[in-house]
């Protein structure tokens, strides 16, 4: 869930101003988020190998690391389209030899 949805640091509102709620105040469910991606993170971090690690370790919540990630390894929906069309036009290429019949 914290991948799909992402993951925001408890607020509270203090003077009229947002502000991070310290760790003391924050509820049992507030822990439970946080750990959930804080554990989201360690798995992203633990499975990646040092080119990909440069991609994703300055970015602040695991969603941002996953979609850079997904970016990186899939591409864009455009490099999808394009890698399919480069296929297609492989596949429409081969013909088949002498020797295959």
């Amino acid at each position: 869930m914290t991948v799909e949805e992402g993951y925001l640091a408890p607020k509270k509102i203090e003077n009229g101003v947002t502000v991070s709620k310290p760790r003391s105040e924050w509820s049992t469910n507030e822990f439970e988020l946080a750990k959930c991606h804080h554990r989201a993170v360690n798995a992203i971090f633990g499975g990646v190998d040092s080119r990909q690690f440069s991609y994703v370790q300055n970015l602040k919540t695991v969603k941002e690391a996953w979609e850079a990630l997904l970016v990186t390894n899939e591409g864009t929906k455009a490099v999808k389209k394009s890698r399919l069309q480069l296929l297609t036009s492989q596949f429409e290429v081969l013909q088949m030899g002498e020797e295959d019949k």
